[in-house]
């Protein structure tokens, strides 16, 4: 699995976990019944099955439960605890706050690039690896797709 469909997939992940969360706490606001109560209860167990997998997984379980006390207290089935499963949206903010130190990391590359001419060079560079990849791939009768040449 790539990077870019692992993040992709991280992202998603993290989507559909906080809008579990929304759903939660919007059956809060809902008049009882036994199919809001039934839908409560499954989404209780993914979150319970959510964080017991991700605590097998951790390498340090202490550091782990420490570090996501946040989640522990949301899977807790007390009643009046249910609206804090909302507080799983907070991991989203993790996903943002890659997403500004990413932008800012590539604002400072951009800059140097720019003062030493460096993005001039990668982009001719650039366009003789995918030139060379086009030409390797008519020459060559076993390569059988453009991303096999490039590779």
């Amino acid at each position: 699995m790539g990077p870019s469909r692992r993040a992709r997939s991280a992202w998603l992940y993290e989507a559909a976990m906080g809008a579990l969360a929304v759903l939660s706490v919007w059956l809060l606001t809902l008049p009882p019944s036994p199919e809001g109560e039934l839908v409560s209860y499954g989404i209780w167990i993914i979150f319970i099955a959510d964080y017991a997998v991700r605590l097998t997984r951790a390498s340090d379980r202490r550091r782990f439960i420490r570090e996501h006390v946040i989640e522990l207290v949301a899977i807790l089935p007390w009643d009046v605890l249910r609206a804090a499963r909302l507080l799983r949206l907070v991991r989203l903010l993790r996903v943002l706050r890659a997403g500004v130190w990413f932008w800012r990391a590539s604002r400072e590359l951009r800059a140097i690039a720019r003062q030493n001419g460096l993005g001039y060079v990668l982009a001719v560079a650039s366009g003789i690896v995918l030139l060379g990849s086009a030409i390797f791939r008519f020459v060559e009768p076993g390569v059988g797709s453009y991303g096999e040449a490039l590779w």
